[in-house]
């Protein structure tokens, strides 16, 4: 049973939060919604209850909020955000920073430039989602708005009469990436997560970042000779292969490999064909690239790369051309998962058997799903987020070639649409993507046992 006590308790949170958005709103002159949710925001509470942004003068205070920013990348973080300028010229726009336009212009018309007041944002109600977090609903401006709120465990100590201490665990909020990254392709080598490429905005990358779960912290890689966007990686051989996407003004069939040995990227053989928004899985040590887009065409064609014959070949295609379609292995079987062909957005899933060269089709997603991630963990398949042509997603569906049902499982906490996935150990972490109205530097990972998705690791 839920204590009763704990939804007014996480009320008072959202309440503390509603009265820092109030702050913000006297400070600056005018609320930006747009630039509250597209920062990360490390506060600390006063001594009477007001949240506080960290500053650089807080780093070394040597008081008891600065104990609280406990890693470089917390640290850095700050520093970046004190000295960050908000102004940004943006040469181009993506399908999804158009979406994003729309909303915003829709918003804008409603209450043009006129602040918010009191009446315009109003605590609907909130609950308790887990021990370190809660959520709620809210009216901003006559639209309804979902908050999530996650709060720091701090470090308890017991002292006892004999002297005898124990210190507590210590949570801390799972480091954000250097920069926002939709359609970002991500692998896993070493224990490492790598985050490649990517776009934010109108801006499609070649940088490329490296986490450490143990130690929660990002550092930089290597940067790709090329740009890419809605691109796919795979590591094979023990190297990291970067394939296809788009440079931004035209889709690419180039690939590109790297070799942690030498902190080095090189060229292989480029695809038969150019794609963006594809999907790829590897089966036996081969890369298969399935569907995507070629402007102005969806594809269902497919190919497979051998990298002892340094060669890619075509074989059968699926019956249903997929652009924004993810994909993934399980079990030597390739799963083709949703996608989208212009005008539907689709549940269906195709599963292709490389010992007979065809494509049959499996049960449907319970959701209509584009842009989404998928990842194969214990023997099942997880597809994460995307969109479902309408809304954003954070739902996640499970498939069990044994019983060959989906069921849904815990949903993320944030909205996720062209996300990256990539398994490390026990756990699925779904990387950066479009949240509606940011493109996102924040991971977070899904851990099966418990069923959860979280925020926060172990410091």
């Amino acid at each position: 049973m839920t204590d009763r006590k704990k939804p007014s308790t996480q009320k008072s949170s959202v309440e503390v939060a509603i009265s820092w958005r109030d702050y913000k709103q006297l400070e600056e002159g005018s609320i930006n919604l747009r630039g509250l949710l597209e920062k990360t925001h490390i506060m600390f509470m006063t001594a009477v209850g007001e949240l506080k942004e960290c500053t650089i003068e807080d780093l070394d205070s040597g008081d008891e909020k600065s104990k609280l920013i406990t890693t470089e990348a917390q640290r850095e973080y700050i520093r970046y955000t004190s000295l960050e300028q908000l102004s940004k010229t943006e040469a181009n726009s993506s399908d999804d920073e158009e979406e994003l336009i729309v909303l915003i212009e829709n918003n804008n018309n409603k209450r043009k430039n006129s602040w918010l007041t009191e009446k315009d944002f109003q605590l609907i109600g909130a609950i308790q989602t887990s021990d370190n977090g809660c959520a709620g609903m809210a009216t901003v401006g006559g639209m309804l708005v979902a908050m999530s709120i996650h709060t720091q465990a701090q470090t308890c100590t017991n002292n006892s009469d004999s002297g005898d201490s124990s210190s507590g665990e210590e949570w801390v909020l799972i480091a954000p990436m250097s920069r926002g990254r939709c359609g970002v392709g991500g692998v896993e080598l070493d224990g490492k997560l790598y985050a490649i490429g990517g776009y934010d905005r109108g801006d499609c990358l070649k940088t490329v970042e490296q986490y450490d779960p143990q130690t929660n912290q990002w550092m930089p890689v290597t940067s790709m000779d090329l740009h890419r966007g809605r691109l796919e990686s795979q590591v094979v051989n023990g190297k990291i292969f970067s394939i296809g996407g788009s440079n931004g003004q035209t889709e690419l069939n180039t690939v590109e490999t790297y070799d942690e040995t030498t902190n080095t990227w090189s060229f292989a053989p480029a695809m038969l064909q150019c794609r963006c928004s594809f999907g790829t899985g590897v089966i036996d040590g081969h890369i298969y690239a399935v569907g995507g887009y070629q402007g102005p065409r969806n594809l269902k064609s497919v190919e497979v790369y051998s990298p002892e014959k340094e060669e890619w070949t075509r074989v059968t295609p699926m019956n249903t051309e997929r652009n924004n379609l993810c994909v993934e292995a399980l079990n030597g079987k390739l799963y083709a998962i949703g996608g989208y062909n212009g005008w539907t957005c689709f549940n269906t899933v195709e599963c292709y058997d490389p010992e007979e060269d065809r494509w049959h089709l499996i049960p449907p997603m319970k959701t209509h799903r584009r842009g989404a991630g998928a990842a194969a963990l214990h023997g099942k398949l997880y597809v994460i987020g995307g969109s479902d042509g309408t809304n954003f997603l954070n739902s996640v569906e499970c498939y069990d070639p044994t019983t060959n049902e989906w069921k849904t499982v815990a949903s993320m906490n944030t909205l996720r649409h062209n996300v990256g996935t990539v398994v490390i150990g026990d756990h699925i972490y779904a990387i950066g993507g479009f949240g509606g109205s940011s493109f996102l530097k924040s991971i977070e990972y899904y851990d099966a046992k418990s069923d959860t998705w979280n925020c926060f690791v172990k410091s």
